[in-house]
């Protein structure tokens, strides 16, 4: 059986169910239009682990192309369809999903880092709930600028934000 994405049902005739259900949605419309017993990989979920096999997040590595996750055993067969690349040298393609592991690990701890260094000046400077309240009012200015800065000054490439934080500030 499978799973509605919609209502989180569980159907054995998945697509009939689709189109007679929840004919409405977006999704379901695109797919409807498509030549029977189409192939193609718009609409196919990932395998499913079996039951008697514990779901270990180690087991699951990256793949370099289309950054879906699979199982490091399975892996090598998916990237042969999915770059139509031989995957004999499976070194090749778990490196490959390592890097990219590591890119978004470095990109979360970065996050994290500024998260930290907010709340431990927020924390020297006293009366906490305020200053809080202060630097997410700034954030929100910040970001809201950010994209103003990209909309209204695409043509002028030496407009910088702190130039215009400092033109709407004074």
């Amino acid at each position: 059986k499978n799973m509605c994405m919609f209502c989180h049902k569980m159907q054995a005739k998945i697509v009939r169910y689709l189109e007679l259900i929840h004919s409405e949605e977006d999704d379901v419309r695109k797919f409807k239009y498509l030549p029977s017993k189409y192939e193609g990989q718009s609409f196919i979920p990932c395998r499913r682990a079996r039951e008697n096999k514990p779901k270990i997040l180690k087991n699951y590595l990256a793949c370099g192309n289309c950054k879906g996750f699979y199982l490091k055993s399975t892996l090598r067969h998916h990237f042969r369809r999915c770059t139509d690349r031989s995957g004999h040298n499976i070194r090749v393609v778990k490196v490959m999903g390592r890097r990219l592991e590591s890119k978004c690990l470095k990109e979360v701890r970065e996050g994290c880092r500024e998260r930290r260094k907010i709340i431990d000046t927020i924390r020297k400077k006293g009366n906490f709930e305020f200053n809080i309240k202060k630097q997410i009012r700034r954030a929100k200015f910040y970001s809201i600028m950010w994209k103003l800065q990209g909309f209204l000054f695409k043509i002028d490439t030496e407009t910088s934000f702190q130039k215009m934080y400092g033109s709407v500030r004074t």
